[in-house]
């Protein structure tokens, strides 16, 4: 809830910035995840959760590029500024989870970060699971297909007539993710994403 409410808030503030206040005015320049739930989404989210994959998503932020004062620039800005968000909220863990280790509440040796408590083994465990989950939420959206916002980006960039053609696939966009996941192709991309970030994460935690 709280990844994807800064995601869906940056896409609101950045288009609010660009000239578009269509988000703000409906209210959805917010933190505030109620606001972004889609109760479509979240049923999936339940569902497949319990069939063992978690794939669910939030409400489109509202966007009309016509006002935007540089279309092509500022459609690019205002798509990537979701996945910017994510990749701040791992900045942030990162950081956070360090602060811990050196005020002692998390113990490091041997390139291992081990926790003494139930407690303290429990905030450690939904720590690395928001690192993990903001690491899914930046490849994800950045995949090219419609409607993620690796579509968006890449239209903005390609020229028009490979804009349009990726652009009249978005009808199939969600058959294909499902595809791509329920093959592994999915699981197999955020793998190496994670072992990136991990790896990061814990040079991080041992300087």
């Amino acid at each position: 809830m709280i990844s994807l409410s800064f995601h869906e808030f940056a896409h609101a503030y950045a288009a609010n910035r660009a000239g578009d206040p269509t988000a703000r005015l409906m209210g959805r320049m917010t933190l505030n995840p109620i606001v972004h739930v889609d109760p479509i989404g979240m049923i999936f989210f339940v569902v497949s959760f319990m069939a063992g994959v978690g794939f669910g998503w939030a409400k489109p932020v509202p966007v009309n590029p016509l006002n935007f004062r540089n279309m092509r620039k500022d459609d690019i800005i205002v798509s990537f500024a979701g996945v910017v968000a994510n990749a701040i909220l791992i900045v942030a863990g990162i950081v956070l989870m360090k602060i811990l280790i050196l005020a002692g509440f998390f113990h490091m040796s041997g390139g291992a970060v081990y926790a003494t408590s139930n407690i303290q083994h429990y905030i450690w465990r939904i720590m690395i699971q928001f690192l993990a989950l903001n690491t899914i939420l930046v490849v994800f959206n950045l995949m090219p297909i419609p409607p993620l916002d690796g579509s968006k980006i890449l239209m903005m960039l390609l020229p028009r007539e490979s804009a349009m053609m990726i652009q009249r696939i978005e009808p199939f966009g969600f058959l294909i993710i499902l595809v791509l996941l329920m093959s592994g192709v999915l699981d197999f991309i955020f793998g190496i994403a994670w072992a990136i970030i991990h790896s990061i994460a814990f040079f991080v935690f041992a300087l």
